[in-house]
């Protein structure tokens, strides 16, 4: 990724020069009439999300506990980040270094030979890669207004997919090739996913218009003269320079790359600060919170279904199958919820509230069954509440923070996972050895999950709460 591109200097584009974040296209829309295309090319993008979601294969059965653990985590980090690194290099750039790490890092995992080598380049590349992938849960927000919902139900089809499908491929392709040919293989895969990030052309590209022709005669006017005006003293600047000697140029050249990437880093990590204190309005809070709360206990959970299954005297079949009705019964919920999501009746926040209810309630159900048609029934079940927080999970942020936080919170977010990722999955060991049981780690995991469901019931009050301090702060 260049670090000295400079997107505010980026060529004008169908008669409207193209914003350098998203901050500044919300104030382009703003300033101009423009709205989203709701549509459009916004298709070919949510087409692209759907490419690197399918795509993005995992070679967990390569791994060790620790080293997948510590690529989840190097994953959640990169996320903190991905907002910052947005505004600075735009959706498109970001996405294409993340596929094209993640496919370069995957390929070199098939050739290692120490643990050391497997963790840098699986657990640190592959996890910086996919973290910086996932600018697909960005980019819709930005491309989808009231078509919102069936946007990300090709994201939502694409996660479940890839989750879905992966397993087998890996099974198909280490049969027939081995460890080292499969992973090879999985590497050239997912470079394909650079087809899915190519697509993603800054949105300003593709508003549509609400100004008249006059007013955008005169902003071209107004933008052709302060052109003029500015042209001199570049050539005076050209001029005073032209005297240096060659080697005196080349050392200023180098001196003024350091220093514009010093200024850059630093700019970069002032942001990340900047964006964790969106932490500090309480509905931020509870999103960030809830989230770090569900999707924890819903990792967890699903690492122990299996041991537990097993320990109740199952084969690991059933095990296998319990796994894999979860995870069809997520993916056909996560594409219903959100379709009906763009519906004027469809109440996310409720149904988004009832799925982490009803996550909570089956997990403890689950630990009372002993029939293996019951533990499948129920992880069906399960897996129909996780697909309604998963597929709602991205809309309901969206609409609660709005377009101009969400990058701040969606980092928060996962700095949030990130050091959840370090201290649940832990927690959850040390309770299962010092008990003995798993469903006394299950029932921890179902109370982590009711958590985040009361504070999202204090979500109405936070919100008048900001609402009373934006009045405030207007009044004065």
């Amino acid at each position: 990724m260049p670090s000295g591109t400079d997107n505010r200097a980026l060529p004008c584009h169908r008669g409207t020069c193209m914003a350098a974040t998203p901050e500044e296209g919300e104030e382009r829309q703003e300033e101009e009439g423009a709205v989203p295309p709701d549509g459009g090319w916004g298709w070919v993008v949510a087409a692209g999300v759907f490419v690197i979601a399918l795509l993005e294969w995992r070679a967990s059965s390569t791994t060790v506990a620790v080293i997948f653990s510590t690529f989840l985590v190097v994953w959640r980090l990169a996320g903190v980040v991905l907002g910052t690194l947005i505004k600075e290099f735009g959706f498109r750039r970001v996405a294409v270094t993340g596929t094209l790490l993640t496919a370069t890092c995957l390929t070199l995992s098939a050739f290692a030979a120490s643990p050391v080598h497997l963790l840098i380049t699986f657990s640190l590349g592959c996890g910086l890669g996919n973290g910086l992938s996932c600018v697909g849960y960005l980019i819709l927000a930005h491309y989808f207004n009231k078509r919102r919902g069936r946007a990300n139900t090709l994201l939502m089809a694409g996660a479940g997919l890839g989750h879905f499908a992966s397993p087998h491929v890996i099974r198909f392709l280490q049969e027939e090739y081995g460890l080292r040919g499969a992973t090879i293989i999985l590497g050239g895969i997912t470079l394909h996913a650079v087809l899915g990030a190519a697509v993603f052309q800054p949105v300003e590209w593709h508003y549509k218009k609400q100004e008249s022709t006059g007013a955008a005669e005169d902003r071209e006017d107004r933008e052709a003269l302060s052109s003029l005006l500015h042209e001199p003293t570049k050539n005076m600047a050209e001029e005073e320079t032209w005297g240096e000697s060659t080697e005196r140029k080349a050392c200023r050249r180098v001196l003024s790359g350091l220093v514009a990437f010093r200024g850059r880093v630093a700019q970069v990590l002032w942001s990340v600060v900047n964006d964790m204190k969106v932490l500090r309005r309480p509905t931020c809070l509870i999103i960030a919170l809830g989230s770090m709360l569900v999707v924890n206990a819903e990792a967890n959970f699903l690492v122990l279904v299996p041991f537990a299954i097993q320990a109740d005297g199952h084969p690991l079949q059933t095990a296998a199958w319990c796994v894999s009705i979860a995870g069809v019964c997520n993916l056909f919920t996560r594409m219903t919820v959100s379709s009906l999501s763009d519906l004027p009746w469809f109440n996310k926040r409720l149904c988004y509230m009832g799925g982490m209810a009803v996550m909570a309630a089956s997990i403890l159900v689950f630990t009372l069954q002993i029939e293996d048609a019951w533990q499948t029934g129920v992880m069906g079940v399960w897996g129909c509440a996780a697909g309604v927080f998963y597929g709602l999970n991205n809309l309901l942020m969206t609409d609660v923070v709005g377009l101009p936080r969400l990058t701040a919170v969606y980092s928060a977010k996962n700095l949030l996972g990130a050091l959840g990722f370090f201290s649940v999955g832990p927690l959850v060991g040390v309770i299962r050895d010092v008990s003995g049981s798993y469903a006394v780690s299950m029932w921890v995991l179902s109370g982590l999950i009711a958590v985040s469901f009361l504070l999202w019931l204090l979500m109405p009050a936070a919100q008048a709460y900001e609402r009373r301090q934006a009045g405030s702060s207007a009044e004065t």
